[in-house]
Formats: C-alpha cells, structure tokens, sequence
C-alpha cells in the first residue's frame, strides 16, 4: 500500500475513525486503522517508513506500521493499531511484538486498540519497559476516547505511561 499523502487530503477526524472502526461491515475496517497509525505517527512527529506484514489475521484486524524519528536521538517505532473492542490483548500479543523488535530494530513498541490490555499485559509491557532498552506504550479504548474529546491530550497520555514503568 502507498503512503497515504497527509495533507494532500483530507482524513477523518479522530471521532470519525473510531466510528468507522465499529462499523459492522469489516471491508471498512482496514483504512481507518490505517489512518489511526498514521495520526499516531502524525502526532508524535514521527517519519514514515513503511507497514510491516501481518501474517495470516484478517487484514481488517490490525495494521502494522514502521516510523522513525530522528530528534535528539535516534528511535524507531513499532506501531501496531488493532480494532477489537471485546479483546483484551494478551501477555502473548506483546510478547510476539516484543521479539519481532529484535528483527525491525525497534527501541519504541506502540500499541493502539480499540479493546482493552489484560492486567497480565499491563504488567508484563512494564516489566519489559524497566528491564529492556525498549519502551512499551499501550493506548487503549478509554485513552482513545480521552483523546476524542481532548486530542492535545496525547503527549500527557504518552507521558503518564512511560512515567508509571520508572520505579
């Protein structure tokens, strides 16, 4: 898939995304996620680099993009966005991101759903985050709905996540 060219046309907004997202028609589910990486991307100041193959899921599940950053240092980014609103993702859905950092030379995992993260998830993301050179983020739907009515919101989101690892 092409770039999609941010400012060439014009994207839904936040709340339109996420409305899309329940649409039970699930042929619409894939380019509004795709979107959601990239205001993700847009967002945080991040470059563009490519989507990262999803394997055998349904392709309206989940979408998996690439970014960079080069501001003070160096970071790549692994943003994967899933649409499951009655899934919590797993221990095991971070764990499969976590070594596929390995191979993309991630030192960012960012993690957008539509759903909510188990407890064991939550836990296991921190714990990776504190012992690790990488940096796990989990934005789930209450975070995407906080960031529906306060999008300048996001940075005190990213920050209050990072912030609860460091102990």
């Amino acid at each position: 898939m092409q770039t999609p060219a941010i400012g060439q046309r014009s994207y839904p907004s936040l709340p339109e995304m996420l409305q899309e997202l329940r649409a039970e028609n699930t042929d619409l589910h894939k380019e509004p996620l795709e979107i959601l990486a990239f205001y993700f991307i847009q967002q945080i100041g991040l470059e563009f680099k490519g989507w990262r193959k999803r394997g055998n899921r349904p392709e309206w599940a989940e979408v998996n993009a690439i970014a960079e950053s080069t501001h003070l240092i160096f970071s790549r980014w692994q943003i994967h966005c899933k649409n499951a609103p009655d899934y919590k993702i797993s221990e095991d859905d971070i764990a499969i991101e976590v070594g596929l950092s390995m191979q993309l030379k991630s030192n960012v995992i960012f993690i957008a759903t539509t759903g909510l993260f188990s407890r064991k998830a939550l836990s296991y993301a921190d714990c990776i985050t504190r012992q690790t050179n990488l940096t796990i983020i989990t934005i789930d739907r209450e975070d995407l709905q906080v960031l529906v009515t306060s999008p300048q919101t996001l940075v005190d989101i990213l920050n209050k996540k990072v912030q609860r690892t460091r102990g």
